[in-house]
Protein backbone atom coordinates (compact mmCIF):
# COMPACT_ATOMS: atom_id res chain seq x y z
CA UNK A 1 0.00 0.00 0.00
CA UNK A 2 2.97 2.63 0.99
CA UNK A 3 4.50 1.90 -2.32
CA UNK A 4 1.37 2.42 -4.26
CA UNK A 5 0.61 5.69 -2.66
CA UNK A 6 4.49 6.68 -3.25
CA UNK A 7 4.15 5.98 -6.73
CA UNK A 8 0.99 8.11 -6.91
CA UNK A 9 2.41 11.12 -5.54
CA UNK A 10 5.33 10.58 -8.10
CA UNK A 11 2.99 10.79 -10.57
CA UNK A 12 0.89 13.56 -9.17
CA UNK A 13 3.99 15.81 -9.31
CA UNK A 14 4.93 14.80 -12.97
CA UNK A 15 1.36 16.04 -14.10
CA UNK A 16 2.10 19.33 -11.98
CA UNK A 17 5.67 19.78 -14.29
CA UNK A 18 3.53 19.13 -17.10
CA UNK A 19 1.92 22.19 -16.75
CA UNK A 20 5.01 24.32 -16.63
CA UNK A 21 5.34 25.91 -20.42
CA UNK A 22 9.11 27.20 -21.43
CA UNK A 23 8.75 29.68 -24.47
CA UNK A 24 9.07 28.06 -27.57
CA UNK A 25 10.09 30.15 -31.09
CA UNK A 26 7.48 31.11 -33.29
CA UNK A 27 9.48 29.75 -35.73
CA UNK A 28 10.47 26.35 -34.08
CA UNK A 29 6.60 25.86 -33.17
CA UNK A 30 5.35 26.39 -36.67
CA UNK A 31 8.67 23.87 -37.78
CA UNK A 32 7.04 21.59 -35.93
CA UNK A 33 3.67 21.98 -36.87
CA UNK A 34 1.07 20.30 -39.49
CA UNK A 35 -1.18 23.46 -39.83
CA UNK A 36 -2.23 26.49 -38.33
CA UNK A 37 -6.14 27.84 -37.75
CA UNK A 38 -7.27 31.39 -37.42
CA UNK A 39 -10.90 31.20 -35.99
CA UNK A 40 -13.42 32.74 -33.84
CA UNK A 41 -14.16 29.97 -31.65
CA UNK A 42 -18.12 28.56 -31.15
CA UNK A 43 -18.30 26.12 -28.59
CA UNK A 44 -17.02 22.91 -26.77
CA UNK A 45 -18.53 19.54 -25.96
CA UNK A 46 -16.65 16.22 -24.33
CA UNK A 47 -17.20 12.72 -25.83
CA UNK A 48 -15.61 9.58 -25.24
CA UNK A 49 -13.08 7.82 -28.27
CA UNK A 50 -13.28 4.26 -29.07
CA UNK A 51 -10.42 3.09 -26.73
CA UNK A 52 -12.37 4.82 -23.78
CA UNK A 53 -9.97 8.21 -23.31
CA UNK A 54 -12.26 11.43 -22.84
CA UNK A 55 -11.38 14.17 -24.91
CA UNK A 56 -13.24 17.76 -25.58
CA UNK A 57 -13.66 18.91 -29.01
CA UNK A 58 -13.70 22.69 -29.50
CA UNK A 59 -15.82 24.07 -33.05
CA UNK A 60 -14.19 26.97 -34.25
CA UNK A 61 -15.87 29.11 -37.39
CA UNK A 62 -12.89 29.19 -39.67
CA UNK A 63 -11.28 32.89 -40.91
CA UNK A 64 -8.23 31.08 -42.72
CA UNK A 65 -6.06 27.95 -42.84
CA UNK A 66 -3.07 26.66 -43.76
CA UNK A 67 -2.09 22.79 -44.05
CA UNK A 68 -5.79 21.43 -44.05
CA UNK A 69 -7.32 19.73 -46.99
CA UNK A 70 -10.65 20.18 -48.45
CA UNK A 71 -11.72 16.50 -47.45
CA UNK A 72 -11.65 17.88 -44.16
CA UNK A 73 -13.58 20.63 -43.94
CA UNK A 74 -17.34 19.88 -43.91
CA UNK A 75 -18.51 22.88 -42.05
CA UNK A 76 -17.08 26.22 -42.10
CA UNK A 77 -18.77 27.52 -38.94
CA UNK A 78 -18.25 24.61 -37.02
CA UNK A 79 -14.47 22.81 -37.72
CA UNK A 80 -13.39 20.64 -34.89
CA UNK A 81 -10.53 20.40 -32.85
CA UNK A 82 -9.66 18.20 -29.72
CA UNK A 83 -7.76 18.56 -26.76
CA UNK A 84 -7.56 16.05 -24.34
CA UNK A 85 -9.91 15.37 -21.02
CA UNK A 86 -13.19 16.96 -20.05
CA UNK A 87 -16.09 15.34 -18.77
CA UNK A 88 -18.42 12.78 -20.28
CA UNK A 89 -21.37 11.47 -18.36
CA UNK A 90 -20.42 12.32 -14.96
CA UNK A 91 -16.77 11.07 -15.13
CA UNK A 92 -14.15 14.07 -15.23
CA UNK A 93 -10.55 13.47 -16.18
CA UNK A 94 -8.11 16.96 -15.99
CA UNK A 95 -5.01 16.88 -18.22
CA UNK A 96 -2.80 19.65 -17.00
CA UNK A 97 -1.85 22.32 -19.59
CA UNK A 98 -4.77 22.53 -21.88
CA UNK A 99 -6.15 25.83 -22.90
CA UNK A 100 -9.76 27.04 -22.18
CA UNK A 101 -11.73 29.65 -25.04
CA UNK A 102 -14.48 31.88 -24.79
CA UNK A 103 -17.01 31.89 -26.82
CA UNK A 104 -16.52 34.56 -30.00
CA UNK A 105 -13.07 35.04 -29.00
CA UNK A 106 -10.62 34.85 -32.20
CA UNK A 107 -7.71 32.99 -32.13
CA UNK A 108 -4.66 31.44 -34.17
CA UNK A 109 -3.77 27.69 -33.45
CA UNK A 110 -0.73 25.78 -34.25
CA UNK A 111 -2.01 22.13 -35.28
CA UNK A 112 -0.91 18.82 -35.17
CA UNK A 113 -2.80 15.81 -36.81
CA UNK A 114 -2.96 12.15 -34.81
CA UNK A 115 -5.26 9.42 -34.82
CA UNK A 116 -8.14 11.15 -33.35
CA UNK A 117 -8.21 14.03 -35.54
CA UNK A 118 -6.50 17.44 -35.32
CA UNK A 119 -5.40 18.91 -31.68
CA UNK A 120 -3.73 21.87 -30.40
CA UNK A 121 0.40 21.64 -30.50
CA UNK A 122 1.61 21.53 -26.99
CA UNK A 123 -1.34 22.41 -25.68
CA UNK A 124 -1.85 26.32 -24.28
CA UNK A 125 1.61 26.86 -25.88
CA UNK A 126 -0.01 26.26 -29.77
CA UNK A 127 -3.04 28.87 -28.63
CA UNK A 128 -2.63 32.77 -29.49
CA UNK A 129 -5.35 35.65 -29.08
CA UNK A 130 -5.79 37.85 -31.77
CA UNK A 131 -5.93 41.44 -30.44
CA UNK A 132 -6.16 44.70 -32.23
CA UNK A 133 -3.52 46.95 -31.69
CA UNK A 134 -2.71 50.55 -33.39
CA UNK A 135 -5.54 49.38 -36.01
CA UNK A 136 -3.48 46.29 -36.43
CA UNK A 137 -4.38 42.88 -35.77
CA UNK A 138 -1.51 40.96 -33.77
CA UNK A 139 -1.17 37.47 -31.86
CA UNK A 140 -0.41 37.22 -28.06
CA UNK A 141 0.97 33.98 -26.56
CA UNK A 142 -1.64 32.35 -24.11
CA UNK A 143 1.19 31.24 -21.94
CA UNK A 144 3.27 34.27 -22.17
CA UNK A 145 1.52 37.34 -23.08
CA UNK A 146 4.22 39.21 -21.69
CA UNK A 147 7.13 37.48 -23.77
CA UNK A 148 8.86 39.92 -26.28
CA UNK A 149 8.78 37.79 -28.76
CA UNK A 150 5.82 36.15 -27.98
CA UNK A 151 3.31 38.15 -26.95
CA UNK A 152 3.02 41.09 -29.77
CA UNK A 153 3.36 39.33 -33.06
CA UNK A 154 2.14 40.80 -36.30
CA UNK A 155 -0.60 38.89 -37.97
CA UNK A 156 0.53 40.12 -41.14
CA UNK A 157 4.34 38.87 -39.86
CA UNK A 158 3.06 35.46 -38.99
CA UNK A 159 1.19 34.98 -41.90
CA UNK A 160 4.59 35.26 -43.40
CA UNK A 161 6.63 32.64 -40.89
CA UNK A 162 3.98 30.52 -41.94
CA UNK A 163 4.59 30.62 -45.87
CA UNK A 164 8.66 30.02 -44.74
CA UNK A 165 8.22 27.17 -41.81
CA UNK A 166 5.16 25.47 -42.73
CA UNK A 167 5.33 25.92 -46.72
CA UNK A 168 2.21 27.47 -47.89
CA UNK A 169 0.59 30.64 -47.40
CA UNK A 170 -2.59 30.98 -45.28
CA UNK A 171 -6.03 31.35 -46.93
CA UNK A 172 -9.75 31.56 -46.48
CA UNK A 173 -11.22 28.12 -46.88
CA UNK A 174 -14.26 27.45 -49.03
CA UNK A 175 -16.66 24.81 -49.34
CA UNK A 176 -17.79 25.39 -53.20
CA UNK A 177 -14.34 26.67 -54.33
CA UNK A 178 -10.99 25.23 -52.70
CA UNK A 179 -7.37 25.54 -54.52
CA UNK A 180 -4.89 22.69 -52.88
CA UNK A 181 -2.25 24.69 -51.46
CA UNK A 182 -0.75 22.16 -49.52
CA UNK A 183 2.80 21.91 -48.71
CA UNK A 184 3.16 19.69 -51.78
CA UNK A 185 2.17 23.30 -53.68
CA UNK A 186 5.72 25.09 -53.55
CA UNK A 187 7.42 25.21 -57.09
CA UNK A 188 10.65 23.02 -57.44
CA UNK A 189 12.85 26.52 -56.71
CA UNK A 190 11.25 26.41 -53.64
CA UNK A 191 9.74 22.87 -52.40
CA UNK A 192 12.25 21.42 -49.75
CA UNK A 193 12.23 17.79 -50.05
CA UNK A 194 10.69 15.72 -47.27
CA UNK A 195 14.00 14.38 -45.85
CA UNK A 196 15.20 17.92 -45.47
CA UNK A 197 12.20 18.97 -43.79
CA UNK A 198 12.17 16.22 -41.55
CA UNK A 199 15.98 16.69 -40.81
CA UNK A 200 14.79 20.19 -39.68
CA UNK A 201 12.22 19.28 -37.32
CA UNK A 202 13.50 18.69 -33.66
CA UNK A 203 13.08 15.70 -31.56
CA UNK A 204 10.17 16.97 -29.58
CA UNK A 205 7.63 14.22 -29.08
CA UNK A 206 3.47 15.19 -29.70
CA UNK A 207 2.24 16.08 -25.96
CA UNK A 208 -0.74 14.20 -27.02
CA UNK A 209 0.15 11.20 -25.44
CA UNK A 210 1.69 12.25 -22.75
CA UNK A 211 -1.38 14.50 -22.00
CA UNK A 212 -4.17 11.52 -22.40
CA UNK A 213 -1.86 9.51 -20.10
CA UNK A 214 -1.39 11.97 -17.46
CA UNK A 215 -5.74 12.22 -17.68
CA UNK A 216 -5.90 8.39 -17.16
CA UNK A 217 -3.72 8.88 -14.58
CA UNK A 218 -5.61 11.37 -12.91
CA UNK A 219 -8.38 9.32 -12.94
CA UNK A 220 -6.43 6.07 -11.50
CA UNK A 221 -5.54 8.70 -8.49
CA UNK A 222 -9.31 9.76 -8.37
CA UNK A 223 -10.39 5.81 -7.80
CA UNK A 224 -7.54 5.56 -5.40
CA UNK A 225 -8.96 8.20 -3.04
CA UNK A 226 -12.28 6.94 -3.14
CA UNK A 227 -11.37 3.78 -2.53
CA UNK A 228 -9.59 4.60 0.59
CA UNK A 229 -12.18 6.93 1.72
CA UNK A 230 -14.53 4.13 1.78
CA UNK A 231 -12.36 1.46 3.75
CA UNK A 232 -11.36 4.46 6.34
CA UNK A 233 -15.20 4.65 6.50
Amino acid sequence: MKSITILILILYNFQLFAAQFVPVTMENQLLEADAVLHGIFQKSSSKKMPDNFIVTSHYFHLLEVAGINQNEIFNLDNFEVYTPGGTYNGRSVNVSGVPSFKKGEEVILILKKNMYGWTIQNFALGKYNIEWVQDKKVLKSAVFPRHPRLGSISLDYFKSLVINELGQAMIKPSLDRYVDHGKNSLDKNNRQPASIKEKKKTAQSDLMWLGLLLGLLGSIMTWYHQRQASEES
